[in-house]
């Protein structure tokens, strides 16, 4: 169907549809505490130097015709050196 979500990964450019959904998302929980232009701009900011390539951040994107619905995001880190035979 021409309406289903496609998964793809995010990029710098979403971030402004990205920092809306964030701010919807938390907003449900607890009334903001900074006005919404602030928020958006320093949360868009923050994640599009987050989803430039070789950082430790990651991103998805349900996208859809009608925009972005849905976000997931991963950071990596790396192990701490082990002593024991399991993989760092």
């Amino acid at each position: 169907m021409s309406g289903d979500p496609v998964i793809r990964p995010a990029a710098p450019a979403d971030a402004p549809a990205l920092a809306r959904l964030r701010l919807a998302f938390r907003a449900e929980v607890e009334p903001p505490s900074e006005d919404q232009p602030a928020f958006l701009e320093r949360c868009s900011a923050w994640m599009a130097d987050r989803l430039e390539s070789g950082g430790p951040w990651r991103a998805w994107v349900a996208d859809t015709p009608a925009g972005i619905v849905g976000t997931a995001w991963l950071l990596l880190i790396e192990k701490l050196p082990n002593p024991v035979a399991e993989p760092e």
